[in-house]
């Protein structure tokens, strides 16, 4: 389960009424890993049901599915590569992403791998202490009242690359921090009674900073 909320502020940007929005986002996720007995092939899936809105109003357009799966030829202990599509949105806007997949180890204390739109570099220092890299796309899709009441999409894509360090606290819970470069920074505003993009802006980059806890249990 996941949780994100966003404000943006759009004053002065447009002709239409929008102002401070506060957006939420709330989804359900699941993974399924399969092997095939002692083939070097196993299969991946992951489904997403999310509700994403500005909560003025809940309709069914703020409701979205997504879902993926992919196949993995593993051709060492240390080296697994792997395709797979991933299907964004199957009750509205329907967008299909096919991509490549691998995990490398080239060392016992590094690891390196590619996920469909996500990277990740890992380096452990010790058992309770690893450094990261990551990449991810950030940003998302969320449903909103306008103050005229119209239906409206607003649409933020972003790609996220982070630097980050990971502590054990105790057993399995674990604390990270990092520095973040957000690029690519794009978001556009569609009326959903059609008609393309109703406001469409790109924005700099901008640094942030993150901080989580997490349980890591396999």
């Amino acid at each position: 389960f996941t949780y994100s909320a966003t404000s943006l502020d759009f004053n002065g940007t447009g002709p239409f009424p929008l102002h401070d929005e506060d957006l939420h986002s709330a989804s359900l996720h699941s993974f399924f890993i399969q092997d095939f007995g002692n083939s070097p092939w196993f299969g991946f899936a992951w489904t997403r049901a999310e509700m994403a809105t500005d909560f003025q109003g809940i309709q069914n357009e703020d409701f979205t599915f997504d879902v993926a799966a992919g196949a993995f030829y593993r051709f060492s202990e240390s080296f697994t590569l792997g395709f797979g599509v991933a299907v964004t949105n199957l009750n509205g806007d329907t967008r299909v992403f096919p991509g490549i997949n691998f995990d490398w180890v080239p060392c016992e204390d590094f690891r390196i791998g590619v996920y469909g739109p996500n990277i990740l570099g890992t380096w452990n220092l010790s058992e309770s202490w690893y450094l990261s890299l990551d990449g991810q796309p950030g940003g998302g899709n969320w449903n909103i009242r306008d103050d005229a009441g119209n239906s409206r999409t607003i649409q933020l894509d972003s790609y996220w690359l982070s630097v980050n360090t990971h502590h054990r606290i105790a057993g399995d819970l674990w604390f990270r921090a990092g520095v973040v470069y957000t690029f690519g920074n794009e978001v556009e505003i569609r009326d959903n009674r059609g008609g393309g993009p109703t406001f469409s802006n790109e924005m700099d980059g901008a640094p942030l900073a993150q901080i989580s806890l997490s349980l890591h249990k396999w």
